[in-house]
């Protein structure tokens, strides 16, 4: 028995929420680290048209500094 084209959107319409996408991105925001997400190409260009520190939280920054001989003044 074959179903309706009406019968089928009512049922895409049920099952898969109609913001997906958006409830996608949220999801991944807030699992996933951006590594885990994109390439190293991709994530050199990103940073490289942002400064770092809106690329990287302060925390980890000083983590990274004291880790590399670096000390704060």
């Amino acid at each position: 028995m074959a179903t309706t084209s009406a019968q089928d959107t009512s049922f895409i319409k049920e099952i898969i929420s109609t913001s997906l996408l958006e409830d996608s991105i949220a999801w991944i925001a807030s699992n996933l680290s951006p590594d885990d997400v994109f390439d190293d190409k991709t994530l050199l260009v990103y940073v490289a048209q942002d400064k770092v520190e809106n690329v990287f939280p302060e925390s980890e920054l000083e983590e990274w500094a004291e880790n590399n001989g670096y000390t704060k003044q």
